[in-house]
């Protein structure tokens, strides 16, 4: 929040028109609302797991950070954050993949058709 904080300062202690401090004070604030940060105000257990994985994405804290969870927490963190990354591969080869997976199935599909033509 500290950071946050002194990038509003920044912001409105610029050089930059009132009207122009204000619309870009108003997008940084919005922006900067959806952070986990910034809503982590209620902290209960229920949703500690989820408020960890977003302030981890942010890079707002980091795996060391977690030294004095309990090992158990941090390991389903990492659990979670692996399978991520393998469904965020999985789904990047389907997307690079199916244009070519799509052009083979149209030229098996032609083929098929031209052989049954010819008998």
């Amino acid at each position: 929040m500290d950071r946050l904080i002194e990038e509003y300062k920044d912001i409105l202690n610029s050089d930059a028109l009132s009207s122009d401090k204000y619309w870009a004070l108003r997008k940084k604030i919005y922006e900067n609302y959806k952070s986990p940060g910034v809503l982590a105000r209620d902290v209960s257990r229920s949703n500690m797991f989820i408020i960890l994985l977003g302030l981890l994405r942010d890079e707002a804290i980091t795996m060391d950070d977690l030294d004095e969870f309990s090992d158990e927490l941090k390991e389903d963190i990492k659990q979670y954050i692996n399978e991520k990354a393998e469904k965020s591969a999985f789904s990047f080869s389907l997307l690079f993949y199916q244009p070519i997976l799509l052009m083979l199935s149209k030229n098996q599909l032609s083929l098929n058709i031209k052989s049954m033509e010819q008998n």
